[in-house]
């Protein structure tokens, strides 16, 4: 990874030599496109110059953004041992108290479960 004001740029070296010269290379398909801002945006990072904004096609939106921010809370939040409904806590900050017979049935214990399932995928490698 190289770090960049802007967004980073995260390349693969196939041959770790510093004195060889670099290709970039770039698959083709349905993300072509960014996938070419992307190495451009990377020739202008090694070249001295600014490599300017990232695309919008390959930045997080606001509420990807969110999200992510939520799913990183659940996941700290688990790892130091926190109940699921602690961590409802950070999905509904103004959850109402619950029975333990109305937490079973709530909505709020399942969107925390499914969401805490998918922060683990993501972490797990789903995520670049």
């Amino acid at each position: 990874m190289i770090g960049d004001r802007r967004g980073v740029h995260r390349i693969w070296l196939t041959d770790p030599d510093p004195l060889r010269p670099v290709a970039i290379v770039t698959a083709t398909g349905t993300r072509l496109l960014h996938r070419a801002a992307a190495a451009y945006r990377l020739a202008r990072r090694l070249g001295g110059r600014a490599a300017g904004p990232v695309p919008p096609g390959l930045a997080p939106t606001v509420l990807q953004r969110r999200r992510f921010t939520r799913y990183l809370r659940l996941l700290d939040a688990a790892a130091a041992g926190a109940t699921r409904r602690e961590m409802a806590g950070i999905l509904y900050l103004h959850m109402r108290p619950h029975t333990a017979r109305e937490w079973t049935n709530s909505t709020e214990r399942r969107n925390t479960q499914r969401a805490l399932d998918k922060a683990r995928s993501l972490m797990a490698g789903g995520y670049r």
